[in-house]
């Protein structure tokens, strides 16, 4: 009997999805396992994982990451002069999102990670800078160095990184470097109490309690995460099938030119939303079946209806939830994250990105509905051709004039965090136009 329970307790509440099954039967017909083992076999040999070693340098960095972190987390305590058993209990806990926390991280890629730590952090001992509005009449000199106790100067000082650039200015401050050649991606979640234990349970709603908006934001990089993973884990092939077309429909948006949040696409957390939604509609399907209704239900969604995993709910903790309304009503994709305090993970998707994103979903059905169409008929035929599905886009083929843009800076660092804010108004451009 197919499995179709889909409901998860995570952080201490039962999680239901927003839409019924549409097809809970499972895929138990010769010719669709068939036709799942040539997609399967294309990608073992074409969408590789990362190797023993890289995974196990991996946990290495992050291990001795969390060390450095709570080290310098219980410095600073003792550096306010508070009891030892308050810096001893302070703690501080790291986590990480995205690709790598769900297991499908390609090599070479990066890691999203988030340090929660105590209120008695402030923001000048992460970064160790003086504030704008300090260095206001000074704004012609260089800046002043940062305190060398900072997390910032400890991280840029460890023998084993290389490559770092701190963004202390962005929206969502981070700071960016390579550890022993592990691209690391760094936020910073500030709780309102005094320690981060070891039982820290970031999934529980609770812990955004007095927290700011922007906070949240952050938390919510791991919170969503880890229920998008709860939401497709009912059953171990459910799970192996979605992260499965998640590598599929990842490697196919960056051949077709679609993978990028900042300019107005689809990005790693969108296609991650995305396929949880065609697993709890198909929820026992095979990858190459679940592959082929993930073009149908997205060349066929009514945008601007919200894509949705969860019925969004009110915590009560003052957050700001997505509601369908006059303040809404521009937003032409809305896809909604699944984590309180839900919010509209697509808000730079334009009508001009959509119609391009739209061309290639009935591009991506037409395919693999084809080569499910031949499997059929001819099921001795010779191997399946996967790869028109990930052919690179012809861009520079179909149009005639470009816009092309050179970002430069005094110095490398300057560069990429220039090069990264005006990357992050590009859309802007394009919408304007």
């Amino acid at each position: 009997m197919a499995d179709n329970t889909l409901s998860v307790k995570i952080g201490g509440r039962l999680v239901s999805p927003a839409l019924p099954v549409v097809d809970g039967q499972p895929s138990t017909k010769a010719n669709e396992l068939s036709f799942n083992t040539s997609l399967q076999a294309f990608v073992k040999g074409n969408i590789p994982l990362e190797s023993t070693d890289g995974i196990q340098t991996r946990e290495r960095v992050l291990s001795r990451m969390g060390v450095l972190c709570r080290d310098w987390i219980k410095s600073v305590c003792r550096k306010r002069g508070l009891p030892k058993d308050v810096v001893d209990a302070a703690g501080g806990q790291l986590f990480t999102a995205g690709s790598y926390r769900l297991g499908i991280h390609e090599p070479g890629a990066d890691i999203d990670t988030l340090l929660v730590y105590p209120s008695i952090i402030t923001r000048h001992d992460i970064f160790g800078t003086v504030s704008s509005a300090d260095n206001e009449e000074n704004n012609n000199n260089p800046p002043p160095p940062r305190d060398p106790d900072s997390l910032s100067e400890r991280v840029r000082r460890h023998p084993d990184v290389t490559n770092f650039v701190p963004v202390e200015t962005a929206a969502v401050p981070i700071l960016t470097f390579d550890w022993e050649g592990v691209n690391i991606d760094l936020l910073f979640a500030k709780l309102n109490t005094a320690s981060v234990p070891t039982d820290f349970d970031i999934d529980n709603d609770v812990i955004l309690d007095g927290i700011d908006m922007t906070t949240s934001r952050t938390m919510n990089a791991t919170r969503v995460t880890n229920l998008i993973a709860a939401l497709v884990s009912g059953t171990k092939e459910r799970y192996q099938t979605f992260l499965t077309v998640v590598r599929c429909v990842r490697k196919w948006a960056k051949a077709r030119g679609l993978y990028s949040n900042k300019m107005g696409y689809w990005g790693g957390v969108n296609i991650n939303i995305a396929v949880a939604l065609c697993v709890q509609l198909y929820p026992n399907t095979c990858p190459a079946s679940l592959l082929r209704k993930f073009f149908l239900v997205f060349k066929t969604w009514r945008w601007p209806k919200p894509m949705m995993l969860t019925k969004n709910y009110d915590a009560g903790y003052g957050m700001q939830i997505w509601t369908a309304g006059p303040q809404t009503n521009r937003q032409c994709a809305p896809m909604l994250t699944p984590a309180y305090p839900s919010m509209n993970s697509t808000l730079s998707v334009s009508r001009q990105t959509l119609q391009i994103m739209h061309e290639e979903f009935c591009r991506g059905h037409e395919i693999v509905d084809r080569l499910w169409k031949q499997h059929q008929n001819n099921k001795n035929s010779d191997p399946l051709d996967w790869t028109e599905l990930f052919r690179p886009s012809d861009f520079f083929v179909s149009y005639p004039y470009y816009l092309s843009l050179c970002i430069v800076g005094p110095t490398q660092t300057d560069a990429q965090a220039w090069s990264g804010f005006v990357e992050s108004r590009l859309k802007n451009l394009v919408s304007d136009m």
